[in-house]
């Protein structure tokens, strides 16, 4: 059995998020990424005899006990500065797509997943939400949380991959996908054909949208952002969950 060193708790918790581990919330994404070098080390020490997924799984409790010392042992200064890395992802991503006004220096953001019965409600509360205030920049992560629902990831990509190709076609589209209770892939399509958009448009952005997804799915694990639609607020440390209202954006909006 390998014996994790606190130096490869991150790595650990890296390769966790990407197997579907993601409830755990320890460190931020800028150890993620400093340590992205030494995936190479536990694939070496492995050889081969079985998948890194399956070697985490059968060995987590090791590997939370490691994580755990791990965060006992930061510094407050470490502390600070991945809160700091935590809040750059979260609202300064420029790969994000967003609605309202882009430039807004007043900013939500919103967890969303097309098939969360939640997410059904939404659509309105947002319109209602842009018409009292149409300088906020709400911003979108595309967050779809079940492994087994095809129109959720297909939603997202093509979602993402509009944003890019015509940001001002996005939330239209958005609209649309959210106001329906049940999002397909054969839905999504007609919603961009209506939109005169064709999927050849898109492809060439289909990667750039997938890697975005990623990196929006591993946040909200740091995040523990287990339902959606989730919202965080700029200036303040709430965040709303669930099927919240116009009322309660505002008022979350106006701390």
């Amino acid at each position: 059995m390998i014996i994790f060193s606190v130096r490869h708790a991150a790595l650990v918790l890296m390769s966790l998020l990407l197997v579907g581990m993601s409830s755990i919330n320890l460190i931020t994404l800028n150890k993620l990424q400093r340590l992205e070098a030494e995936v190479n080390l536990i694939k070496e020490t492995i050889q081969g005899e079985q998948s890194i997924g399956q070697y985490l799984l059968e060995h987590k409790d090791d590997i939370l006990k490691t994580l755990e010392i791990y965060q006992s042992n930061q510094t407050p200064e470490e502390l600070r500065e991945e809160e700091q890395m935590l809040s750059y992802q979260l609202y300064h991503d420029s790969g994000d797509p967003n609605i309202g006004n882009a430039e807004g220096e007043h900013v939500l953001v919103l967890f969303i997943d097309y098939n969360y019965i939640d997410s059904r409600y939404i659509a309105q509360n947002l319109e209602a939400f842009l018409l009292e205030y149409p300088e906020a920049k709400i911003i979108i992560k595309e967050y779809p949380v079940e492994d087994d629902r095809e129109g959720d990831d297909y939603a997202a990509k093509m979602g993402s991959a509009l944003f890019y190709f015509d940001p001002h076609l996005y939330e239209h589209y958005l609209t649309a996908v959210l106001s329906v209770s049940s999002v397909t892939p054969n839905y999504v399509n007609s919603v961009l054909s209506n939109l005169g958009v064709l999927n050849a448009d898109l492809e060439p952005y289909f990667e750039r949208a997938s890697q975005q997804i990623n990196k929006a799915q591993k946040l909200g694990a740091l995040l523990e952002v287990k339902h959606t639609p989730t919202i965080f607020h700029l200036y303040s440390e709430h965040r709303l969950e669930g099927n919240w209202t116009a009322q309660q954006l505002i008022e979350l909006y106006q701390r």
